[in-house]
């Protein structure tokens, strides 16, 4: 038997058991002071026995069978109570329906209607009427951004203030600072930069029309004697730089004692290249006459010569500290 079979079965028991110990309507007699044969009308009836039920003319045997009958089991999930709706009405064994539940405050349950779901919404709040309310969650009902993200999610997609879209490519941004950028385009995306320097930015460097880069630095370097004669400088200070393809050789040494007549000669820091233009001529200082120091293509060599063009030997330069510098091609 379901629960409310059986609240339903004790309440027509309560009934019965008043009905027993209180005096009929307009005749101040019980059921069980009625006689054989007696009979109440149904205005003289406690309500729940008014009117059809049962008839008009009723008899103590028929009351006790009505509660008897009502106090039987009953379909499931039914209850003993008035009408659904429109006038009074004597109570009968029915479904609860909607109206029969109270309308919920804030302090106490009640019924709630059912609702249809909106795309993207969730339930705002439900009213003292028990309506659910729906609306579209905003940016500030979501909690955990970070500082100002959801400031700049609810601006212009590369807007003021808003995020930037990715579409391929930056193309030209107004005021942005970058950093470990790649793809920024030189032509269009930095401005400021002189005649054809974006040109030149876009060429490989050491290339033609690009610009001339450091590929070495400036790097000591101390030269040997490269004439045969196994001579030792003394007081070396020398140096190279290559920029892009171009070498600069300088620097200073002091020639030993020396009575050696062959032409005097020292090494190069870089191969010179097997190539005409790679024979290059510098200046030597402090050899008390005019003498140049020059590059000699495939070697690693560089001989000294007079302003004759005529070979500078050993012994010419004997005890002299000499200055040099020379510029030729790295390949």
């Amino acid at each position: 038997m379901s629960n409310s079979a059986k609240l339903a079965r004790l309440g027509f028991a309560v009934a019965a058991l008043l009905l027993a110990a209180l005096p009929a309507f307009g005749q101040g007699l019980t059921i069980n002071q009625l006689g054989a044969g007696s009979t109440l009308t149904g205005t003289e009836l406690l309500p729940m026995y008014q009117g059809g039920n049962p008839a008009v003319t009723t008899t103590p045997s028929a009351i006790a069978t009505y509660v008897l009958n009502h106090s039987s089991a009953q379909s499931a999930n039914t209850v003993f109570a008035g009408p659904t709706g429109g006038s009074s009405a004597a109570p009968s064994m029915r479904a609860l329906v909607g109206a029969d539940l109270p309308t919920p405050t804030t302090s106490s349950l009640g019924g709630v209607e059912a609702i249809n779901s909106l795309s993207n919404n969730w339930i705002a709040y439900i009213d003292s009427s028990g309506v659910p309310h729906q609306s579209q969650p905003a940016i500030g009902n979501i909690s955990g951004w970070g500082t100002n993200v959801a400031s700049a999610l609810g601006n212009a997609l590369n807007g003021s203030g808003g995020l930037i879209g990715y579409s391929g490519n930056l193309g030209t941004p107004t005021a942005v600072t970058l950093t470990n950028a790649t793809g920024l385009p030189i032509s269009t995306g930095v401005s400021g930069l002189g005649t054809n320097v974006a040109s030149a930015l876009g060429n490989a460097v050491n290339a033609t029309g690009g610009v001339v880069g450091v590929a070495t630095g400036c790097t000591s370097w101390t030269p040997t004697d490269q004439s045969g004669a196994g001579l030792t400088f003394t007081n070396v200070n020398a140096q190279y730089c290559q920029y892009g393809n171009i070498l600069f050789v300088y620097g200073s040494l002091t020639y030993p004692s020396t009575t050696n007549s062959s032409q005097a000669s020292i090494s190069l820091p870089v191969a010179v290249p097997n190539q005409t233009y790679a024979k290059m001529q510098g200046a030597i200082f402090g050899a008390g006459a005019v003498v140049f120091f020059v590059s000699i293509p495939n070697t690693s060599t560089g001989l000294f010569y007079n302003g004759a063009q005529v070979a500078t030997t050993n012994s010419g330069l004997s005890t002299k500290t000499i200055s040099f510098m020379l510029i030729y091609p790295a390949s």
